[in-house]
């Protein structure tokens, strides 16, 4: 199921490890993708950019409701890396990271909101992966050739759903 955002003002509040997202990931949608798909011995959350942050903050601040998530290019650079520096007092998980090695880019304001990064996309990933491994998450971390980009996103796709399930 693809879960959309109304606009970019929300989807900056709803993606930036917002706990009552997570919650309405758990207590709402999940029951209606149950309802209609049934239920799942795995359940996994997949984001890109700042839903890959979401994806990875619901998955660890919410343990044993998710199998683990994919991370395409997560926004780790979020607030100083925040989910890096918290996520050893979280949950485990399984997590796939992937960005792209074009990725580079530090002092970016990202508007409408103040949201600023200072780092680049891909050492906050880095950090963030070998974060959650410290603090005993099982994760996969891909580099891939490309930048933030839907086509690299979707051509790696399959790798990652192929590690989460593998890891079962």
């Amino acid at each position: 199921m693809y879960l959309s955002y109304g606009d970019a003002t929300e989807r900056h509040i709803d993606f930036t490890c917002n706990l009552d997202f997570s919650d309405f990931l758990i207590s709402e949608l999940l029951p209606s993708v149950e309802d209609l798909a049934g239920p799942h011995l795995e359940t996994f959350l997949c984001g890109l950019s700042l839903s890959g942050l979401a994806a990875a903050y619901t998955v660890l601040s919410k343990p044993g409701r998710f199998s683990g998530a994919l991370c395409q290019s997560p926004s780790a650079w979020w607030r100083d890396e925040w989910l890096a520096e918290n996520c050893g007092s979280m949950g485990e998980s399984r997590l796939w990271i992937s960005v792209g090695t074009e990725e580079v880019q530090e002092n970016v304001a990202h508007g409408p909101s103040d949201l600023f990064q200072k780092v680049s996309q891909i050492e906050s990933c880095r950090r963030l992966a070998d974060a959650l491994r410290n603090g005993g998450s099982r994760v996969a971390f891909n580099v891939f050739e490309g930048g933030h980009d839907p086509a690299c996103w979707a051509t790696e796709l399959p790798s990652g759903l192929r590690w989460l399930l593998s890891q079962a």
